[in-house]
């Protein structure tokens, strides 16, 4: 554990609007790995649990251009919540989408009944990334970016936009934007102890016409909506500790949390291309400096991609490393799963798994009996008896002491083209909803158009997990 100190660049421009500017008009994340995938995955593999269970449900939304489920949650009830983006057109510019674009977030029953969608609309392209529930306060809390400006003007490319929706019925309470010359790109949201949202992500590659002007550069941010003008939020803090340039190297911050306790301090999971970095956890205290920081791995190709605290205040990260990192390899890339230390940053334990092939980790959660899940993307049979296939999904379930109860992988042949990043949302009794984007049939589900938003169903089963490593104190 090594203790750094962290740069808060106050260099944001923030344009805000009150709700009523939005009402007639209500990318992806990007993983930095080859083989990624987005979608969300509802699932508990342990016994009954005292959360109301989601059903096996299944749906297939798009128009006929590319359409992407980004990022949901769950709720208490079972409800569960999407968003993304619509009618965009992918692989014409490098990492998002063209066209008339639209951002949504939806809440749906846990039986899948649409209950209402609000639109994140401009005249440019808006993509929601991340979203949050905030129960306390009966709100949704929302990150995208945007190429459009929802108030004043766009500062450059694309902004980071932040917006409160109200959880009962479609309406935004508040939102604002926030950005530079630099095309800011949200990856994970936060909501902390105050009310205070936290969020994580990197200003993407840096390009004018046809130059390259600066590389991928990690963010993690602050803010705050003010009691005197609830409509908006105001930036509190910015932790960047480098400006985007050719010599700088890239960098990403993937994945944040609240730091499980009563402090606004949050944890995230940050990547960096350079020489010994690597994957790495930081603690940052409410004016953004760090408390602790933590080497994951020191190897630039892996990748810590998630983070989760459970109810008792226990700290979780997982992600994808080529190294003996918590256990012996297991093939050309294998998933791992810690336990850290809240207070010191320090590892407790590890868990290394996969399959004879590549596999990759994009998602982590804590079920509210503190078992962990995780899930991702492999070219193997990372659950046994499957059948390997390229880009499979699986989903495993673990104890708190990262002991293996289950899994689920996805039949042969597998959706070609799920893509990006993936984050899991507890249910009950092993019963698992991937929702996501696919471009092509599944299984009582044809194509709509290019990429279309779906909802699957899995069910995770006990299985033997003798060809993991055991795990390392």
């Amino acid at each position: 554990m090594k203790n750094s100190e962290s740069i808060c660049i106050p260099r944001r421009v923030g344009f805000s609007a009150s709700h009523s500017w939005l009402d007639e008009r209500a990318s992806r994340r990007t993983a930095q790995v080859s083989m990624a995938l987005a979608v969300v995955v509802a699932l508990h593999a342990g016994a009954a649990s005292a959360a109301v269970c989601i059903s096996p449900w299944q749906s297939r939304t798009g128009t006929s251009l590319d359409d992407e489920i980004h990022t949901a949650v769950r709720d208490a009830d079972g409800n569960v919540y999407l968003g993304g983006f619509d009618n965009g057109r992918l692989h014409v510019e490098n990492d998002w989408p063209v066209g008339n674009v639209s951002g949504f977030v939806e809440k749906r029953s846990r039986d899948g009944a649409l209950l209402w969608r609000q639109e994140l609309d401009t005249n440019g392209i808006d993509i929601v990334e991340a979203i949050a529930l905030d129960p306390e306060r009966n709100r949704i809390v929302v990150a995208g970016r945007t190429s459009g400006a929802f108030a004043g003007t766009n500062a450059g490319q694309f902004d980071l936009f932040v917006a409160a929706l109200s959880d009962d019925a479609p309406g935004i309470r508040a939102i604002a934007q926030f950005g530079d010359q630099y095309p800011q790109h949200p990856t994970s949201i936060a909501v902390l102890p105050s009310g205070n949202l936290a969020i994580a992500g990197y200003d993407d590659t840096f390009v004018e016409g046809t130059a390259v002007l600066g590389q991928a550069t990690q963010f993690v941010a602050a803010f705050t909506q003010p009691v005197e003008d609830p409509t908006t939020f105001t930036e509190l803090w910015w932790q960047q500790p480098n400006e985007p340039g050719l010599q700088t190297p890239s960098s990403a911050a993937f994945a944040i949390v609240a730091a499980g306790d009563a402090s606004d301090d949050v944890v995230v999971a940050t990547h960096s291309s350079a020489r010994t970095i690597g994957a790495r956890l930081q603690r940052l205290d409410r004016s953004g400096s760090a408390v602790w920081d933590t080497s994951i791995s020191p190897l630039s190709a892996d990748i810590a991609f998630a983070v989760a605290t459970s109810a008792a205040g226990r700290l979780y990260v997982a992600g994808s490393t080529l190294l003996p990192l918590a256990g012996p390899a297991l093939g050309n890339s294998d998933g791992f799963l810690m336990e850290v230390d809240p207070a010191s940053g320090e590892v407790r334990w590890g868990r290394q798994f996969g399959s004879a092939g590549a596999d990759w980790v994009a998602s982590l959660a804590v079920d509210d009996r503190g078992g962990l899940i995780v899930g991702g993307l492999t070219g193997g049979a990372v659950v046994s008896g499957s059948e390997p296939a390229l880009n499979s999904i699986y989903a495993l379930a673990f104890s708190d002491q990262g002991e293996l109860l289950s899994g689920w992988q996805s039949a042969t042949p597998s959706p070609a083209d799920f893509t990006d990043s993936l984050s899991i949302v507890p249910s009950c009794h092993g019963a698992a909803l991937i929702a996501g984007h696919v471009d092509g049939d599944l299984p009582e589900s044809l194509s709509l158009g290019r990429n279309d938003a779906v909802v699957i169903p899995a069910q995770l089963a006990a299985f033997s997990d003798t060809v993991f490593a055991t795990g390392f104190e």
